[in-house]
């Protein structure tokens, strides 16, 4: 799309130079008028004092366009004739040559300038094109005043040869907006038709040159601009245009309701925009010698988004109450933001962007006629779900609530579970289109500010239309984007979101999503659950011991399988050796094609289980597995040892209470299996070496993924594979280097 620019015109540095280019155009146009020829000098004779003067007054014209005189530009604009076919195309051609010079995004929006986004081709476009540019007014004012002294001069005398009208009539069409229609008549004096043709010309020419004049009395700027820029303008006092305005930025929405008022409003003087506004009505009070002007005002507001009880009960109904009783006298909108309206969160805003901002996030408008401030009240209040109990962490023991897709809600939840004054909370907004909250929240005196502005930095940079969740702003905040385990830790339960925070962590809350994004973490965070601290130390270090011995068996199992039948079966019993090949007597395909088909297939099952309905998902995961397990037994297409390795890996790897980890481990799952079907146990020792020196390489907002074991901090193993007593767990990491390191006492035990 086309953007609008204006070309900065070059001032002059001296008033000698300026008259210098004054005297060049003089002696250029004078040398065209000789080269007429002699016969038409003797004619020409009685009018040349005039053209001179018409002459200066044109060059002086030409000079202060070209020295970028604003009120001169303004006169010409306003006073500019019709532009016909072959001016518009002189004027493109010099727009054209001019490409060289500086250019200033420019909008002539309401007569104001706005600032339009660089970034945005389609929306920085003026189709209407009524408000030109001012360098091609420049051009156009230069070039079309030397066609029009030139063509003045011929047309002159041709008309005192042979008095004809149609040349006059040629004359006053062929001159563009320099041309004046007294012109023509000067040279056709002593002509009676030709005069009266010149009077029809200038009317016509009248006519025109008023349509062509730009409308700058027009409050609302053209649709197909920009929203951003049309909706940075600062507010109107006439209430009728600011509605217009508000509903052509939103498209005309049928959800958007605008209540309309009367105020009484008493004044000793009417201001003159009452007097002259069609929306305000004065009477006189003759008891109080006081004047009483009826106002219009309007509450705006989006159904759905806004609590119509709260907008009906708090301010239509005091409004109407109270309005009988109060004397609304000078500023009347502060007035009934402090006595009237029966709401606590109100703000004066002043520009439509707040305006507009305002309604999508739920909140209602006050507009009065002739103010240019608005009132906006916090009447959000759209549908929401209700509180439940988390459906991916769950657990035995412990806080049966999570998060929901409102990030108020979610705060209040957080401030419910975690009453600590120092709790801080900072909201931004990402989004260049939806406009969505995000809130930081981290704990002051513990969190180490190296890592809580490395975190501010990172969401500063996200730019994209829509966040449709918590997971985009983990893909875009995350270190390493091609390593396969998670840098960020999402959670949906409180507890476990409070237990973060007071580590010295920064969570993360997005407003649509329920899931709450801790950062930084480090590859043992994914294996712990708030359920550990809820149990004795021993049941929870057994738990714990078993999450880690399930994910070497979802991890390596498959690919020793495939190891030991394929390349080591010497390692292995005799008999279960004989058992495992009498079993696969029969199988047509090799053991890797058996455990990638089984894999596949439980994977596919699993999906199909979670896609379909809660009550049908589950039938599909129990029947399908067992049927085409057995089946494919009965078939010979897998032995039966296969069948069992399957299933335990399937089982161990949902022991890992995080589902990102999860899935990394079961995508590594395939790894190993091809590694073991080329190399065998040492290709699964090759893998194994190369995803440890990943994870060492890895980091989490430039905390080691792999701490507390590389770099090695003894006094944070007493809460890794095995958990310690409650009471000696009296530190917090140190790695994440937190401002209070100290976390518990002895725990009433004697020093």
């Amino acid at each position: 799309m086309r953007r609008f620019y204006r070309k900065v015109p070059k001032k002059s540095s001296t008033n000698a130079n300026s008259a210098n280019k004054r005297n060049e155009m003089l002696q250029q146009f004078s040398g065209q008028n000789e080269n007429l020829g002699g016969s038409n000098n003797q004619s020409n004779m009685s009018g040349s004092t005039e053209n001179d003067q018409k002459l200066s007054s044109s060059v002086q014209h030409i000079m202060d366009a070209q020295e970028g005189n604003p009120e001169n530009q303004k006169e010409s604009q306003n006073n500019g004739q019709p532009i016909t076919d072959q001016q518009n195309r002189q004027i493109q051609s010099n727009t054209q040559n001019n490409q060289n010079q500086p250019l200033v995004s420019f909008s002539q929006t309401n007569n104001q300038h706005v600032q339009l986004q660089p970034d945005n081709p389609q929306g920085n476009q003026n189709r209407e094109g009524g408000q030109a540019n001012q360098a091609d007014q420049t051009n156009q004012a230069v070039q079309i005043n030397q066609d029009n002294q030139f063509n003045q001069n011929n047309q002159a005398n041709q008309n005192n040869q042979s008095n004809q009208p149609n040349q006059a009539n040629q004359l006053n069409q062929g001159n563009g907006q320099g041309n004046q229609p007294n012109q023509a008549n000067q040279s056709n004096q002593g002509d009676g038709q030709g005069s009266q043709s010149n009077q029809n010309n200038q009317a016509q020419d009248m006519q025109n040159s008023q349509s062509q004049q730009p409308n700058h009395q027009k409050p609302m700027p053209n649709t197909d601009q920009n929203v951003s820029a049309q909706i940075s303008v600062p507010i109107y006092k006439k209430l009728e245009d600011n509605i217009e305005y508000i509903k052509k930025i939103l498209g005309n929405p049928y959800d958007l309701v605008v209540r309309e008022l009367r105020l009484e409003l008493f004044e000793d003087d009417p201001t003159p925009d009452q007097q002259t506004s069609t929306n305000t009505q004065l009477f006189v009070d003759e008891k109080n010698e006081q004047t009483v002007s009826k106002i219009q005002c309007s509450i705006l507001y989006i159904s759905g988004l806004a609590n119509s009880k709260i907008v009906d009960d708090n301010i239509l109904r005091t409004l109407q109450e109270k309005a009988r009783d109060k004397q609304f006298k000078e500023n009347p909108l502060e007035q009934i933001n402090q006595e009237v309206i029966a709401i606590t969160n109100t703000k004066k805003i002043n520009t439509f962007q707040q305006v507009i901002d305002a309604l999508l996030c739920g909140s209602s408008i006050f507009m009065i006629e002739g103010e240019k401030m608005a009132l906006e009240m916090g009447t959000a209040g759209a549908e929401k779900r209700s509180l439940e109990e988390s459906q991916s962490e769950t657990v035995i023991r412990g806080s049966r609530i999570s998060f929901i897709e409102d990030i108020d809600t979610n705060i209040s939840l957080l401030r419910r579970e975690l009453k600590d004054p120092n709790l801080r909370i900072e909201s931004y907004e990402v989004g260049r289109r939806s406009n969505q909250r995000v809130a930081v929240c981290y704990v002051e005196g513990i969190t180490n500010p190296d890592i809580l502005d490395e975190v501010k930095r990172r969401l500063k940079t996200i730019d994209i239309d829509f966040v449709p969740d918590s997971g985009i702003v983990e893909q875009w905040i995350e270190d390493s984007p091609l390593s396969p385990f998670p840098q960020v830790l999402d959670s949906e339960r409180p507890d476990r979101v409070s237990y973060n925070l007071m580590q010295g962590k920064v969570v993360i809350f997005l407003d649509g999503s329920p899931f709450a994004i801790v950062t930084p973490i480090t590859v043992g965070d994914a294996f712990l659950t708030v359920e550990d601290f809820s149990q004795r130390w021993i049941v929870a270090s057994s738990m714990r011991l078993l999450r880690f011995f399930s994910v070497l068996i979802a991890l390596f199992l498959p690919g020793l399988y495939v190891a030991l039948t394929s390349f080591h079966p010497g390692m292995l019993p005799t008999q279960l050796i004989l058992a495992i090949t009498a079993a696969r007597e029969g199988v047509p395909f090799p053991a890797l094609i058996e455990v990638l088909l089984m894999a596949v297939t439980f994977e596919i099952l699993q999906e199909a289980g979670i896609r379909l309905p809660k009550p049908i998902g589950q039938t599909v995961g129990i029947v399908g597995g067992v049927v085409i397990g057995d089946v494919a037994v009965s078939a010979g297409i897998v032995g039966p040892a296969l069948v069992i390795i399957t299933s335990l890996t399937a089982m161990s790897s949902f022991t890992i209470p995080n589902y990102s980890t999860s899935i990394s481990f079961r995508i590594l799952r395939f790894i190993f299996v091809i590694a073991a079907s080329i190399l065998g146990l040492y290709g699964i020792i090759l893998v194994f070496i190369m995803l440890c020196i990943h994870v060492v390489n890895l980091k989490s907002m430039g905390i080691p993924y792999s701490a507390p074991i590389a770099p090695y901090f003894l006094d944070s193993l007493n809460n890794l594979v095995i958990r310690t007593p409650i009471t000696t767990l009296k530190r917090r990491p140190p790695y994440l280097e937190p401002l209070d390191l100290q976390k518990v006492n002895s725990g009433g035990q004697r020093q």
